[in-house]
């Protein structure tokens, strides 16, 4: 069923997500419409990626609050993937037995509507959504129990943007509550940033070709290159520069780090080992 939905999201996403992205506070047209396939065919990480991380410290977190319920804030999310049923999230509610009122904000609805579609497969849990820049956002409603994202911090080259993330989640996380993220810190300086986005470009490209999509949406190689040409070429993240400089943002924001792990996923796409932070954080 899981396998079905994802399929299915996946592709109405690729074929009327350009036409949302154009109703949020981003220039996203050329982003969110791809990330469902590009996680499907193991192009770009996830939170599926980290699910080891994620389960542990999720499953952690509501053991430490000891709460039949929990209130959960999805904070910017590329697709709808934490509401699958196997999601690392989802996974670990049902692992702690908890029952969750999910928000799910971004600044786009691509992804918050596709999300809200996503529930739906839900039993339990509550999920509303809403289109905020997070950079502004500042939840009066809900106290978050639980703060989940997976390498939002590096969407953001501006170091205002991240630190005003970082300070908006601590003011609408609950006293004893817990921030859940990964960042991605710099292994490699270097490789040259065109010859690493043509890498990218090209391996995916075959990705595709080996998948079922090519068949699923009428989309040849040609076609799919030059969406992922644009995707690539809009991209505006930023890649930590060491461990030690994510730890003095969040210390600038007035967060405490209960957790830093280290870790490594190979990319197929990048031909090349990425490095990564999974932190838990409160205040």
């Amino acid at each position: 069923m899981k396998a079905n939905l994802d399929r299915s999201l996946s592709v109405q996403v690729f074929n009327e997500g350009q036409t949302l992205c154009r109703e949020s506070y981003i220039d996203c047209s050329n982003y969110h419409f791809m990330r469902p396939i590009l996680r499907r065919i193991e192009a770009v990480p996830s939170s599926y990626s980290h699910r080891s991380f994620y389960a542990s410290a999720i499953e952690g977190a509501l053991s430490d609050t000891r709460h039949d319920e929990a209130k959960v804030t999805i904070s910017g999310t590329a697709d709808y993937s934490w509401l699958l049923v196997d999601s690392p999230l989802i996974m670990s509610l049902g692992n702690a037995g908890v029952l969750a009122h999910i928000q799910i904000v971004d600044a786009c609805p691509t992804p918050t509507s596709f999300s809200m579609l996503a529930s739906n497969e839900l039993d339990q849990h509550t999920v509303r959504d809403s289109t905020q820049n997070i950079t502004q956002f500042l939840s009066n409603e809900i106290e978050s129990d639980l703060i989940v994202t997976d390498a939002f911090l590096t969407q953001f080259s501006d170091k205002k943007d991240r630190l005003s993330i970082l300070d908006q989640w601590s003011r609408s996380l609950k006293s004893g509550g817990y921030i859940i993220t990964t960042a991605q810190v710099a292994r490699d300086h270097s490789v040259e940033k065109h010859k690493a986005e043509n890498t990218f470009i090209n391996n995916t490209v075959k990705l595709y070709s080996q998948s079922e999509y090519p068949e699923i949406l009428q989309l040849d190689n040609e076609e799919f290159t030059e969406r992922i040409r644009l995707y690539a070429s809009s991209n505006a993240s930023r890649i930590y520069e060491s461990e030690e400089e994510i730890i003095s943002e969040v210390v600038d924001a007035g967060l405490k780090i209960t957790h830093v792990v280290p870790m490594s996923i190979y990319s197929k796409s990048s031909e090349k080992i990425l490095s990564y932070c999974g932190l838990v954080l409160t205040k």
